[in-house]
């Protein structure tokens, strides 16, 4: 029965051929295309494999809409987000803009 001490063996293995200082594709995956644009952003199997696990159990991508951002780049997602009807980067109301006689009309001494 092999020891433990044997688990990692160590051995040199520098490489200085030509071989070794030129370029080389280790793991190639087809991009993800945006939705809206078509431009390329991420790795297709990274992106099915996030909307897999977010659609439908998390709240920002509950809806058919809000899933379909998880498939976009990040220029169209932000456009969408900013267009939906529930934009997270909506402020309220502003409010209205006071003047001295506003102030004035509420004295009850004036």
């Amino acid at each position: 029965m092999p020891s433990t001490r044997d688990a990692i063996a160590l051995r040199p293995q520098l490489d200085l051929s030509d071989a070794a200082l030129s370029q080389r594709v280790l793991n190639e995956e087809e991009p993800a295309e945006c939705v809206e644009c078509g431009a390329a952003f991420g790795v297709a199997s990274t992106i099915e494999r996030v909307a897999a696990q977010l659609a439908g159990k998390h709240p920002m991508f509950a809806s058919g809409p809000q899933a379909r951002m998880i498939r976009m780049c990040d220029d169209c997602r932000v456009r969408a987000q900013y267009h939906m009807q529930n934009n997270p980067m909506q402020g309220g109301e502003r409010p209205r803009t006071r003047t001295t006689d506003d102030y004035y009309s509420e004295r009850k001494d004036h």
